[in-house]
This record gives C-alpha cells, structure tokens and sequence, in this order.
C-alpha cells in the first residue's frame, strides 16, 4: 500500500464495518475494532496517518476521535475572532478537544460544566463556564451541542442570535421545526469519511499545540470491563477521554457508545492495516475489549 512500509507507528479511527451504511459516500475508515490480537482497518482512507514523533501514543489514541470531531465542528462553524460560542457537553473528550483550538482563534467560549470541572475548562480556554441547570446566556454567534438531543436542542437553540448557527455532534440534525426556529443555521457533523479533514491535519495542530489531549484516568486492559461498565458516568466524575492501556507498547480507547465486532485474524488482503498485539487475557474481555480507534504498527503487504 502506498505511503505505508512495515513498523510505521500509525493512528486513526475507524467503524466497524458492520455500520458500513452508517458511513458516508466517500472513503469510510472500516476496520474489525482496535482492543484485540489483531485489527483489520482499511488503510485507503484520510482518516488514518503517520504517528508524528512529536505525538505520544496515549495522546495519539485519545485524540483520533475527539481531535477529528472538534476540527470538523470548528470548519463547520467557521467562527471568528471576537465571536461568542457556547458548548454544551464539554465533559467528554470531544469538548475538552475543541476549546484549545477556538479560544486560540480568538473566540470567546462559554462552556457548561460542573463546579468540579470549571478549573480545568478554564484552562482548555473557557472564558466563562456555567451549570448545566442555569439559564443559557442569550445572542450568541454559534452554538456546539455535544449532549442535547431531540426537543431539548430547542433551548439551546434560542440561545442563537438570528443569523448564527447551531453545530451538532449528534444524530439526527435537528429541524427548523423541531427547535422552533427558521433564522438560525443547523448542522450536523460527521466524520466517518474525512470530508471535513482527516487524521493528518489533526496530526498537525496536535504537534504544534493548538489541539492537545485530555486523559482524565488511563486503564489498563484487564480494567477494560470496568470502564465499558461505567459508560457515560465516568464523565459525570471526571472530564476528559479515559484510555485503557493494552499489554502491549500501544495506548487504546475503549469508547463506551459502539460496541464493535470482535476482532479475529484473518487473511491478509491488499491495502489493510493489521496490528499485533499480546494474547486476549479472557473470555471476559471479549465482550468488552471493543473499540474503533487506533494506534500502532503498520503490519501488512
């Protein structure tokens, strides 16, 4: 495969390929999950790269999803400086991802967030935070909903000054009726194929520090069932990605929200990307060990 060669040190995401439909037209990342002996991603794709030597493995595998989510949401947006945004759900990996990158624009962000967590928002470049239960400020320029969906998304929206938009990381894209608003611009960003940027350029701002990583806790694998157990709660003590450490030198997620199908080893074929790693521990694991990012070595033709 062009522009690998055995040993390179990769990252990147990839669906399940189970959920082929679910990806868009273009060039999908499809693999058989990462927290395996072996994995089987396509390699023709935007959505898997080159390891810089400048980005470690554990950040590499927290930002391959929330990094690519945050840029695309940013391009989507397109806010500008002096502007004011407002990001609800900012918790999780993908909003500690994307306010490093907009207050480096120059946009003020105001973020909802815990008491727990304000110091740490702040930090990532919140200018104001607020609960999750008090009022939204009103007329800002642009809205990220990471969290919200169905009617709720209708008090976020009337958040909105007419003409700004609201940016959703959640399926399906919210209606002009469903939100009771006609003036306001909704989104819906996805990045299964890349056409908003892909693994490359989230390479590139994490090297020059513009789109740095949060671990808020690292696992190791035979935690792996715990933190598929803890699912959305873990957030709710701790904001940030939560990686689980495989046994062997590479660092993986283990999101809790896609259970993808268990990896085996198969044939080779042409253009996979295949990673070797230690012997699964137990049966438990199994049911568990399931991911769809990735970081590694190349090993194929």
């Amino acid at each position: 495969m062009a522009g690998f060669a055995e040993g390179d040190e990769i990252f990147g995401s990839a669906l399940p390929r189970a959920l082929r439909a679910f990806a868009g037209a273009g060039k999908p990342s499809l693999g058989t999950g990462s927290l395996a002996e072996y994995a089987v991603f396509e390699a023709d794709t935007p959505l898997l790269t080159h390891q810089p030597s400048g980005l470690s493995a554990p950040d590499a595998a927290a930002l391959a999803t929330a990094g690519l989510m945050a840029r695309a949401l940013i391009t989507t947006a397109e806010p500008k400086a002096g502007e004011t945004v407002l990001v609800v759900g900012t918790s999780g990996g993908i909003g500690t991802a994307l306010m490093p990158p907009l207050a480096a624009a120059g946009v003020r962000v105001i973020a909802t967030s815990t008491a727990a967590d304000r110091e740490l928002l702040r930090r990532l470049g919140a200018e104001a935070t607020i609960g999750y239960e008090d009022a939204y400020p009103a007329d800002v320029d642009a809205a990220f909903n990471l969290a919200l969906s169905g009617e709720a998304l209708a008090g976020l929206t009337a958040a909105v000054r007419p003409g700004g938009c609201l940016v959703t990381a959640l399926y399906p894209a919210p209606r002009p009726d469903q939100v009771g608003r006609d003036d306001v611009d909704l989104r819906l960003v996805l990045v299964s194929d890349g056409e908003l940027g892909g693994m490359r350029e989230v390479a590139e701002l994490a090297v020059d520090g513009t789109l740095p990583a949060t671990i808020s806790r690292r696992y190791t694998l035979d935690e792996a069932p715990r933190v598929r157990r803890l699912g959305p709660r873990a957030h709710h003590r701790q904001a940030g990605r939560h990686d689980v450490a495989c046994a062997c030198p590479w660092w993986l997620p283990c999101p809790w929200w896609l259970q993808a199908g268990r990896a085996r080893d198969r044939q080779a074929r042409h253009g996979d990307l295949r990673r070797r790693a230690r012997p699964r521990r137990s049966d438990r694991l199994r049911a568990y060990c399931r991911g769809h990012q990735v970081t590694g070595r190349w090993w194929g033709p």
